[in-house]
């Protein structure tokens, strides 16, 4: 062969051309990753804090688990991305995608499964039908559905409600997830079947709800003639470059080798897949590199490529479009939005039982940070970002530490006692899960404490926080129920016939009761003064009848806490065996008033007796309360 073919002079012109234009456009069409590697450099005050951060989470997420759990952290691993000014800053990846096998994760291949944080995509597709005119988002919801939204409270639903979460929708716990691939139904299934009720009139109350976000979805399909998951691939995925992301519960096969195993106390050898009931309210798995692609994308434009929305669409899904007045924390649309440390911040946690997850954006800075664990953090990711304010927008804030105001102990008196968070079930036995997530407000020398953080009353009934930025408000609805709002959340007081106190007094009682009375039938028997066998068996086989059904109920609910599938058809059948005991609540009820009519054995029986039907007869009451019966 002649070499000196390939070095005409002409051939040397072409191929340095050629080199020359590959590096001028190297720059645009570099990886993510590689200016990552780059920008990292520049960027250590970022890495020292994720290093310390991380370094003290996954080191210490395994306290308190008993011994045979703690072979290692129950968090193994996490990973970051944080982005500013249109690139990758910072991306890193912390221990374990798969604890037994020691696999690293790597930011740039590990899936993580990033839960409702993932709802973002959802309000992204839903900003991109309206920016093309093909909805409009105050418009009754029920023109792009084939089926029908009822009116409530005289007034229909709209898109923007559903953005904002104040349809008015009670939570529905079979909106979270499935227990097996085959149990899933179809997404209209899911938005027709398991429509909850609406509980509060549109536009009052935020109340996060998963229902709204599979309904949103579900009109993105409708709308767009293409399913969620086919749409979200073509119109967000694929412009922004994020291959190593998919949608939906069914794991693409050149994945199945890259997904972080998540873990929990429920499986602590770690679970590969979870599977949520409705795709939009949890679509996605990814990598922290394509989470950086999609946060360059909400706050600027990604890399010289298609803009998902421009930028009068950008700015109305980041405007705040419901909050309290007064408050600076509400709702943008899809993104909770609060000023922290004199910053806007816009974000959105994902949290499912083997993943946590945190997205933040602060506009005004063009900054983002993506964080997601594959293990559960108690702080569910809060930490993280208050501490990285902290740290780089530290705020210089005046001494706040008032005096209460005279009539401080007026408003404790109505307000002092158990909250539910308005996200909570109203309608049926779900609402049994109340009991697991009350709060107890107490106001003293007018401060009190929410959510971990301490406030002070600086006018009636405006609380602010000592050392933050956080502000609470007591309020009455319309009908005379106190509530407390700070921001997104939003809690209302129960009635004292759904507090755990009564319940637990009501069980304390039963079992007493039971103790004595068969104690005494048993070892104290006089024909004459004592109740008959069978009397005896009546009255305490409905006690020791119903607290094994509460206790079947409370393990249940339990196992529900860590899985976050709910057992329908066993608390179903609760319900339904909790209704048998009417009848014999009501014999035990004829047997006692028949013995003090007859004066039927001694004082000291009828008196016991009776005590037992009244208590048996007073557990109904909470249960009733709780839409169990």
């Amino acid at each position: 062969m002649n070499c000196a073919y390939y070095f005409k002079p002409a051939r040397l012109f072409a191929l340095a051309l050629g080199l020359g234009l590959a590096l001028s456009l190297a720059p645009m069409n570099r990886p993510l990753y590689a200016q990552a590697l780059e920008s990292s450099q520049a960027n250590e005050a970022y890495a020292r804090f994720f290093d310390d951060l991380l370094a003290r989470q996954l080191s210490e997420s395994n306290a308190g688990l008993p011994a045979p759990m703690q072979a290692g952290p129950i968090v193994p691993g996490a990973a970051v991305s944080v982005v500013q000014d249109g690139e990758l800053v910072f991306t890193r990846g912390y221990g374990y995608a798969d604890k037994e096998s020691r696999k690293p994760v790597d930011p740039q291949s590990t899936q993580f499964f990033i839960g409702s944080a993932g709802k973002l995509f959802t309000w992204t597709a839903v900003m991109q039908l309206y920016e093309r005119g093909e909805i409009d988002l105050h418009t009754d919801l029920n023109v792009y559905l084939d089926f029908t939204i009822p009116e409530a409270s005289g007034e229909a639903i709209s898109l923007h409600h559903l953005m904002t979460h104040t349809a008015g929708f009670e939570d529905d716990a079979r909106s979270l997830f499935a227990p097996s691939q085959e149990s899933l139904l179809s997404l209209r299934e899911q938005v027709m079947l398991r429509m909850p009720a609406r509980v509060y009139p549109p536009g009052t109350i935020i109340a996060y709800s998963n229902y709204g976000t599979a309904l949103a979805g579900y009109i993105v399909e409708r709308v767009s003639g293409q399913s969620y998951e086919r749409y979200i691939e073509e119109h967000i995925l694929k412009p922004l470059g994020m291959d190593a992301s998919f949608v939906g519960s069914y794991v693409p096969a050149q994945f199945k080798d890259s997904l972080a195993l998540g873990y929990s106390r429920a499986t602590p050898y770690g679970s590969a897949i979870e599977w949520p009931s409705a795709v939009p309210a949890a679509p996605l798995r990814t990598t922290a590199i394509d989470m950086a692609a999609f946060m360059i994308a909400q706050l600027d434009d990604p890399l010289g490529t298609k803009r998902l929305l421009n930028a009068e669409s950008a700015l109305l899904m980041h405007d705040m479009h419901f909050a309290k007045e007064g408050d600076t924390g509400g709702m943008a649309y899809g993104f909770l939005r609060m000023q922290l440390n004199g910053q806007t911040v816009l974000w959105h946690l994902g949290k499912s039982p083997c993943f946590t997850t945190l997205l933040a954006l602060l506009p005004e800075q063009r900054l983002g940070i993506f964080l997601s664990y594959n293990g559960p953090i108690a702080d569910e990711g809060r930490a993280a970002l208050f501490g990285f304010l902290d740290e780089f927008y530290p705020a210089q804030r005046q001494a706040f530490d008032p005096k209460p105001l005279d009539d401080w102990r007026q408003r404790a008196r109505g307000y002092t006692g158990n909250y539910v968070a308005a996200r909570s079930n109203h309608t049926s036995e779900q609402k049994l899960l109340n009991y697991f997530s009350m709060i107890n407000l107490r106001i003293k020398n007018g401060r009190l404490s929410f959510n971990g953080w301490d406030f002070a009353e600086a006018a009636p009934g405006a609380f602010r926080q000592i050392g933050g930025d956080r502000m609470l408000r007591l309020d009455i609805d319309s009908d005379g129920r106190p509530w407390i709002v700070s921001g997104v959340l939003a809690y209302f007081k129960v009635p004292w016939y759904e507090t755990p106190a009564l319940m637990i007094a009501l069980i304390a009682c039963t079992i007493t009761l039971c103790a004595v009375s068969l104690y005494r039938g048993i070892r104290h028997r006089s024909l004459a003064a004592t109740p008959s066998l069978p009397s005896l068996a009546l009255i305490n086989g409905l006690c020791l009848y119903t607290l094994s059904l509460l206790a079947v109920s409370a393990v249940k609910l339990a196992r529900f806490s860590l899985s976050y599938v709910y057992p329908a058809n066993s608390m179903a059948m609760a319900s339904m065996l909790f209704r048998l005991s009417l009848p014999w609540a009501v014999a035990v009820v004829a047997v006692a008033i028949e013995a003090i009519i007859l004066k039927r054995w001694n004082q000291h029986w009828r008196r016991l007796f009776a005590a037992q039907a009244i208590v048996a007869c007073a557990i109904f009451i909470p249960l009733s309360a709780m839409r169990v019966l």
